[in-house]
């Protein structure tokens, strides 16, 4: 896909070695669980080896240095999304120079995937490629904190069977979806007090439930007591 004005012509492509930080991640190869990842994060794995990727920054490109020192660029395409609404901004952000930003591939190891089929980056099933997310499950009754937990498998978009082949551990109608109990910013207090409501009116009910039991107790006694 080439995105393109008129007038003097600047292309961008994977072989390009001044590729700008706005269209390209950059990282040094890293490996291990991620028990500690906060639920903002992303972790796109393939065989051992993972990327994390920041939500809301979607590039077409990454420059990976393996541990070894080699250097690497691949088209990320297919396993980012909207990364079309980056290329878009990056060039009306630069409007003294007329920008071709080309996602084309010409041979497979310029693709993350390792397979280029008519130019374009495609899934490849014979490359163990899966994205890792946090499924956010909502706000625990007692800490008033957010519940995750982490999920590797297939990306949204993707064919499934059962709801473990996901990353969000969501299989609807065959297809990988995304989960849509995500926090957000509007999520705070006001549902924190409703818990917290809820969990002082049940300690009122146990309070009034004890009393009650207790002067019932009492009276018996003292009935007990006087018909001796």
């Amino acid at each position: 896909m080439v995105f393109c004005q008129y007038g003097y012509t600047r292309t961008i492509s994977v072989e390009s070695d001044d590729i700008p930080a706005e269209l390209i991640y950059q990282y040094k190869l890293k490996r291990g669980s991620f028990d500690s990842l906060e639920y903002t994060n992303t972790r796109l794995c393939k065989d051992d080896d993972c990327i994390y990727l920041q939500p809301n920054d979607n590039k077409p490109f990454i420059e990976i240095k393996y541990k070894n020192g080699y250097l690497h660029r691949y088209i990320l395409i297919p396993y980012i999304n909207y990364y079309e609404t980056t290329i878009t901004n990056f060039i009306e952000s630069n409007k003294n120079e007329t920008i071709h930003v080309s996602t084309d591939c010409k041979t497979d190891n310029q693709c993350f995937s390792n397979k280029c089929i008519n130019n374009r980056c495609v899934k490849n099933l014979e490359v163990n490629i899966e994205y890792c997310d946090t499924v956010y499950l909502g706000l625990s009754c007692f800490i008033f904190s957010h519940i995750y937990y982490n999920k590797c498998g297939r990306m949204s978009g993707e064919s499934c069977i059962n709801n473990s082949d996901c990353s969000f551990d969501k299989c609807y109608k065959g297809t990988c979806v995304e989960n849509i109990n995500k926090p957000s910013d509007s999520e705070g207090l006001g549902p924190a007090f409703e818990k917290l409501g809820i969990i002082a009116a049940l300690i009122s009910i146990l309070v009034i439930d004890c009393c009650c039991c207790c002067y019932v107790k009492n009276n018996k006694r003292r009935y007990i007591k006087a018909n001796k």
